[in-house]
């Protein structure tokens, strides 16, 4: 379920006031485009709804003149190409990504009829310079806050860059809130323990998708943003509203990082792990299995 690439969850390359990482490589470029495409042709359906209600007030807000919407963290572009589209012609959408790679391949994979108005550009979610204060009208942050140290400060600084009238959506994972039946409890414990508990020892927040409202309040309170409009909808992604080998090939991917998750948490063994998360997969393909992945849309509307 891990929808950025390592490297950029784990780089160095980050600004001064960045927290230090750790660079490790987990996945090849292939293995990880394959998982970021199950992972959005599974949320896409129940995600894109509440993106088209935002459409007729960023018409509104951008009459007259050109909208700019911006994807922080947008990996190698398939959402940003998607939202793209679902904005229409008058916007401009930028992909903002930490590794240069990722850039690369998105710029590379661009479909031809959007390079007129989709890009890009290497840039820090944690200081987003090329951006004045109040100047975008759409910013998108999906399935990456989870996995950074102190995230509040990526939060803020997208708050920070969006115009009054404006939107931040956040698409954030709660993995303490995913849940396999029947199952072990050793199945259970590592959705409702293990995964969080190794996300912490690594400076990340495993439970995002119930933390994200919190932490959108208080970067508005920081930035002195009056009366926010701050909004969450769940989104589970399940065994009744998703088909089970979607499910079964995200978890199939996931396997590689069970060497990582074990080293840094203490309440499960590698191999543990790897036949918890192998049980969870069997549960998702099984006809009488229930599996949910819980997530959390936060929008945040600053007020004209």
């Amino acid at each position: 379920f891990f929808n950025v690439s390592p490297p950029l969850l784990f780089s160095s390359a980050m600004a001064e006031e960045a927290p230090e990482y750790v660079q490790v490589g987990l996945q090849t470029d292939e293995e990880l485009k394959d998982m970021l495409e199950w992972q959005l042709q599974a949320t896409w359906p129940k995600e894109s709804p509440i993106l088209e209600s935002y459409v007729a007030e960023l018409v509104q807000l951008t009459a007259g003149r050109r909208g700019l919407a911006l994807d922080v963290g947008c990996g190698k572009g398939a959402f940003t190409g998607k939202l793209a589209r679902l904005l229409g012609p008058e916007f401009d959408v930028r992909g903002i990504d930490l590794e240069t790679r990722n850039v690369k391949q998105a710029t590379e994979e661009r479909p031809d009829d959007l390079t007129d108005r989709l890009s890009f550009e290497e840039g820090n979610a944690y200081g987003l310079t090329a951006y004045a204060d109040g100047t975008v009208d759409l910013v998108t942050c999906r399935s990456m806050l989870y996995s950074l140290p102190e995230a509040d400060k990526v939060v803020q600084e997208l708050v920070r860059v969006v115009r009054p009238g404006g939107i931040v959506h956040f698409f954030c994972e709660d993995y303490e809130a995913c849940t396999v039946y029947p199952a072990s409890e050793g199945a259970a414990r590592l959705w409702r323990e293990v995964v969080c508990d190794a996300w912490q020892t690594m400076g990340g927040n495993g439970r995002m998708g119930r933390s994200i409202y919190t932490h959108a309040y208080r970067a508005c309170k920081a930035l002195a943003v009056e009366r926010p409009n701050i909004s969450t909808t769940l989104v589970p992604i399940d065994t009744n509203n998703t088909p089970r080998e979607w499910l079964g090939n995200i978890l199939g991917s996931w396997r590689v990082y069970a060497g990582l998750l074990a080293q840094n948490t203490k309440l499960m063994t590698e191999s543990e792990l790897a036949a918890a998360l192998d049980e969870s997969i069997r549960v998702a393909l099984d006809p009488e299995g229930h599996m949910c992945w819980l997530n959390t849309v936060c929008t945040v509307r600053k007020p004209a």
